[in-house]
């Protein structure tokens, strides 16, 4: 009974610090960057589709759950990109729902170096399920209020900046709920909070080894209200943009590792476990996360190219310009 309370006290301190809103804890980040920087999107000359699903603190009932699918489609031109993006959450017996839609549009500043902006907006919705809560008092006056309330609906607004050359890529990005703060009623019992706004800085490297090995480090630090900061690094070994593993980190010393294959071009599939650290490994054990790409060649489509049309868009294999990361899907040139 105390592992399981304080596993529950962890659980619930760890869910109010990520504030539900797009915190979503997504390892594998470095695989489809613009779930992180939307404006990343008009970085790619072929068309995808993006899943990750994952799983905190299996041993933990309730513990939290993240699903995603990240679309993006290149434009008319070279220049430009749209995405559209969502994500369902579930912590306990809260259920959040986040959709937004991204335009994107990029600008070449060398022969190699490409620098895009982005512009987002969506709705992101939190309903509470009655039958899965778990009452220490049935009287409590703030789950009431929660549990028969309606769902909250608030607008979504993100801008964000990308810049990608052979050897590294950076971006920035800024969300904003203009009605941050929920209210829930229920006759005379109240509750309320505030999901606060929240930034991303990614930063990743390049480096080759030889012919086919390439070093490929990169961190995602993330900020909520300018104030609480938590941060993501990972380091892969990539061998032929074909196969890769790798290594992570993050603010709360969960450690583990990564994996990932592309069993054929367009095709990305990977995985990654971590462990969490010291006392927490005991109460909330691991977590994991599954994560596939697919373009959409592998489903018969093509790619916008401003070219004339006579090239192979159904390669999306590593090249000379391609500045991502495992299998992710390539760079326009």
């Amino acid at each position: 009974m105390k592992k399981i309370t304080l596993s529950l006290v962890i659980l619930t301190q760890f869910a109010f610090s990520l504030k539900a809103q797009m915190g979503a804890r997504i390892d594998q980040y470095y695989l489809d960057r613009s779930i992180l920087i939307p404006a990343a999107a008009a970085h790619n000359e072929e068309g995808y589709f993006s899943t990750y699903y994952n799983k905190l603190f299996l041993d933990v009932p309730g513990a939290p759950q993240h699903t995603t699918i990240n679309g993006v489609m290149p434009g008319g031109n070279e220049n430009t990109a749209f995405g559209i993006f969502y994500m369902k959450e579930n912590i306990a017996f809260s259920e959040m729902h986040n959709a937004y839609a991204t335009y994107a549009y990029a600008f070449k500043l060398g022969s190699e170096t490409k620098l895009s902006l982005g512009i987002s907006a969506g709705v992101l919705s939190q309903n509470f399920d009655a039958t899965k809560a778990v009452y220490y008092d049935e009287n409590d006056a703030k789950i009431t209020a929660l549990m028969f309330s309606p769902p909250v609906v608030r607008a979504d607004l993100r801008a964000s900046m990308y810049i990608s050359a052979p050897k590294w890529y950076t971006g920035f990005s800024i969300t904003r709920l203009p009605s941050p703060r929920f209210d829930y009623s229920y006759y005379n019992y109240a509750a309320s909070y505030e999901l606060q706004s929240q930034a991303n800085f990614l930063l990743g490297i390049n480096a080759s080894i030889d012919d086919d090995l390439t070093l490929q480090p990169s961190v995602n630090l993330g900020m909520y209200n300018w104030d609480y900061m938590y941060f993501q690094a990972n380091v892969n070994l990539d061998y032929k943009d074909k196969v890769w593993l790798g290594l992570g980190l993050n603010h709360l010393w969960q450690a583990g590792f990564n994996v990932g294959v592309k069993p054929q071009d367009a095709v990305t599939v990977g995985y990654s476990f971590k462990i969490p650290d010291g006392q927490q490994r005991g109460l909330l054990g691991p977590i994991h996360e599954f994560t596939a790409i697919i373009g959409f060649s592998a489903l018969g489509g093509g790619s916008a190219s401003g070219g004339s049309g006579s090239g192979d868009d159904s390669d999306l294999s590593s090249d000379g310009d391609y500045d991502g990361e495992g299998g992710s899907p390539s760079e326009r040139p």
